[in-house]
């Protein structure tokens, strides 16, 4: 009994051994596999800001530098793929139940050569301008577009990307918030996205895709967040994950604004035309 107890031992100790002398060559190996891999995206987590802040465009609120999560590791994707950008972005993000807030601080040397137009929605991709991209559904391959002038005007706008081939849809409108000025350090946006003017998954954490980006119209320069590369197909497939745990506001998308349109029907009379302009989206859970 005793000759079996011990030679039981003597094997238990046996593969303990050769156990330790395998791992370091297992990590090794490991390691040559993850080797030119791109590493894993951090997945930052959305904090749930002490109140709204105001959406001005002035980012003299305490509120993004004490409580929202601040992103400044941008690098290029044009035209010098992953060096340092020419200029400094830094992004602030955060939420309450019914609205995901985003404010960019753009820092430009030569402020007086940002390219900022008033004009109309949609109207503004010859501008500066800075991107948020969410994919609601993490899946790598449809996001909704935030796109934002200088001063604020905007662009919003589905991208779907699927076989290597990518397309922007324009044409879809949503309700958003945003305002924007150039200051002589370069110019500030601030946003507020409603979560009842998206779409997604009805669960208690939600992880979405990110891309942020911004480009300087003079120099044909585009820096992203987070770091990409043309040599994989896609913007989408690169995109960094954040996440938001508990409830958010749902519901359908629908807002009545008020509009007033002068009307000169003669020399000294002007026609006051009120009206009301409607806007609906679909509800969150329809993919």
């Amino acid at each position: 009994m005793e000759v079996k107890e011990m030679a039981s031992r003597y094997q238990i100790i046996a593969v303990l051994v050769i156990l330790v002398l395998l791992i370091p060559f297992l990590s090794l190996s490991s390691q040559e596999k993850n080797e030119g891999q791109e590493p894993f995206k951090i997945i930052n987590e959305i904090p749930s800001l002490s109140h709204a802040p105001k959406i001005d465009g002035v980012l003299d609120n305490d509120l993004w530098e004490r409580e929202a999560l601040k992103i400044e590791e941008f690098l290029q994707f044009l035209p010098k793929e992953k060096e340092k950008p020419t200029q400094k972005t830094v992004v602030y993000l955060g939420r309450d139940k019914k609205n995901l807030y985003i404010a960019f601080r753009c820092f430009d040397t030569e402020p007086q050569k940002i390219r900022a137009s008033v004009t109309n929605r949609d109207n503004i991709m010859d501008d500066d301008w800075v991107l948020v991209s969410l994919d609601t559904f993490n899946e790598k391959r449809r996001a909704f577009w935030f796109i934002l002038n200088p001063l604020g005007i905007q662009l919003d706008a589905i991208r779907v990307e699927e076989g290597g081939n990518s397309n922007l849809n324009a044409s879809w409108d949503t309700v958003f918030y945003s305002d924007g000025r150039i200051d002589d350090q370069g110019y500030i946006i601030e946003v507020a996205i409603p979560f009842k003017s998206l779409r997604f998954p009805n669960t208690p954490e939600k992880k979405w895709g990110l891309v942020l980006g911004r480009t300087i119209a003079r120099s044909g320069e585009i820096i992203i967040w987070p770091a990409m590369t043309k040599s994989i197909p896609g913007l989408l497939t690169q995109e960094g994950e954040f996440v938001i745990r508990g409830e958010v506001e749902k519901g359908r998308n629908f807002e009545f604004m008020p509009i007033l349109t002068t009307l000169k029907t003669s020399e000294k009379k002007i026609d006051l035309q009120p009206g009301l302009n409607f806007k609906w989206g679909i509800s969150s859970d329809i993919t």
